[in-house]
């Protein structure tokens, strides 16, 4: 069983993932969606198979392939707000799994994630509502 932390890593990377493919088309996104399918690689199992999606994706679109995890790591990033810092020549698989090390080392919090919480129902030391919630 994963952990809550390994669990919203794991979604968020889907999530990325998702917004990268919807940027190339629908029916591009479906097709690779049913392609990865096929190859026995689900939508829970991003994060978890990342360089295997990246050999499927570099199968079907060369290098371009390529630059759709490129995408996703980037937008993981801007998520979590940590930078990229990738090189030419890095592995795509390795920096993921930095990545992974690196939020679950300090405990972060994705931003849509965030944007999900409902802050008016936080209250202050007191226990009356926030001033700022309103």
């Amino acid at each position: 069983m994963r952990t809550p932390n390994i669990t919203l890593i794991h979604e968020t990377v889907s999530f990325c993932f998702d917004q990268v493919l919807s940027t190339l088309g629908e029916r591009t996104k479906r097709i690779i969606y049913d392609f990865l399918d096929r190859r026995g690689i689900g939508k829970e199992d991003l994060s978890s198979r990342f360089e295997d999606v990246e050999g499927v994706l570099v199968e079907l679109y060369g290098q371009g392939g390529r630059s759709v995890m490129i995408g996703t790591l980037a937008k993981l990033c801007e998520e979590y707000s940590i930078p990229l810092n990738l090189g030419y020549s890095d592995s795509l698989g390795n920096r993921m799994a930095q990545l992974t090390e690196n939020i679950l080392m300090q405990k972060l919090i994705p931003k849509h994630f965030r944007r999900d919480v409902d802050t008016r129902a936080f209250e202050d030391k007191t226990g009356s509502y926030a001033g700022w919630s309103d």
